[in-house]
């Protein structure tokens, strides 16, 4: 746990702020348990909610085969078909009961998979739903679920039909004193994802949820799942053409990957703070202007959950911490 700094030891309120738990079982629980954990009024998931892989679990005459973190298992009983199921949806995988028939197909057939995928993405993330239904008094805890670039967008609609907020391009209430407005949305990446756009279509989308109301003398938090170009949030390696890695004397290329949308949008609104993800292994805090940038970073394959969490006051941002557990 890193504290970087603290104006006042009373806080207004404090929010729990996570992103890129990619399906990670235990990440999700963990974060449900940090509204307990620190007394938070407020949590916030920023986006990539969604796996990124389906693990079939085959039937066959000497058992069920199912294979992770690279080795193949045979698993002989119920109980270790459920150890493995668990696991898997640990790191944010999909195990999926098949048989041979059914890799065939997909291994045949990527419409197949991407419908395997998101019944599935849609089953977890309806649970993780459900559970927070039971875990958290909604007048005490306000949970707000955004969706990231990386993530399918018929999850939308499983989030909107929740008693949970979806803030996707809006400007929502935190409290009397705090509204938020929510772009999950990113700037190309070579990954085409499903939510990937220009930099001007990012710039309009951030605009208008920012405009969509009405601040009335609130203080302005920005949850943009992109982080800001070149505000040391957004380094990662840098890939070629066919996305390997940029080499130079043996050593990855690193460069900033960012949007200049989003750092445009932060000069241009000054909110007291802006939460960023998905760039995992970018974790820091970063000033611009009188802006406070936040990404947490994320290992959810580890199961580990990234996080920060941010204190205001009367007058505005008390401190923040990045924590981790």
């Amino acid at each position: 746990m890193t504290a970087f700094f603290s104006r006042k030891p009373a806080a207004e309120l404090r929010l729990f702020f996570t992103t890129d738990v990619h399906g990670s079982e235990r990440c999700f629980r963990k974060f449900l348990n940090a509204a307990q954990v620190h007394k938070a009024d407020v949590l916030v998931l920023g986006g990539d909610v969604a796996g990124k892989r389906v693990v079939p679990l085959v039937a066959g005459r000497d058992g069920v085969h199912g294979t992770l973190d690279g080795r193949v298992r045979v698993l002989k009983d119920e109980a270790s078909v459920a150890e493995f199921e668990r696991t898997a949806a640990d790191q944010g995988l999909y195990a999926w009961h098949t048989d041979a028939d059914g890799v065939a197909m997909l291994n045949e057939d990527p419409e197949a998979v991407e419908k395997v995928f998101l019944q599935l993405a849609s089953e977890r993330l309806s649970r993780w739903l459900a559970l927070a239904a039971e875990r958290l008094d909604p007048s005490k805890v306000h949970l707000f679920i955004n969706l990231g670039n990386d993530d399918p967008f018929e999850l939308n609609h499983i989030i909107e039909s929740s008693q949970f907020v979806y803030p996707e391009g809006r400007l929502v209430e935190l409290d009397a004193r705090r509204a938020m407005a929510s772009v999950g949305f990113a700037n190309l990446t070579p990954w085409h994802c499903a939510r990937d756009v220009p930099e001007e279509e990012l710039a309009r989308r951030i605009c208008e949820a920012v405009e969509s109301g009405s601040l009335d003398g609130r203080q302005l938090v920005m949850n943009l799942h992109c982080p800001p170009f070149n505000s040391g949030l957004d380094t990662a390696a840098l890939l070629d053409a066919n996305l390997n890695p940029v080499m130079q004397a043996g050593q990855p290329v690193l460069g900033a990957v960012g949007s200049t949308a989003v750092r445009e949008a932060i000069e241009r609104y000054q909110p007291i703070l802006s939460l960023h993800g998905h760039i995992h292994e970018s974790r820091g805090v970063a000033k611009i202007n009188r802006t406070v940038a936040i990404n947490p970073g994320s290992e959810y394959p580890e199961g580990i959950l990234r996080g920060a969490l941010i204190t205001f006051d009367r007058e505005g941002l008390a401190g923040y911490v990045l924590t981790s557990g």
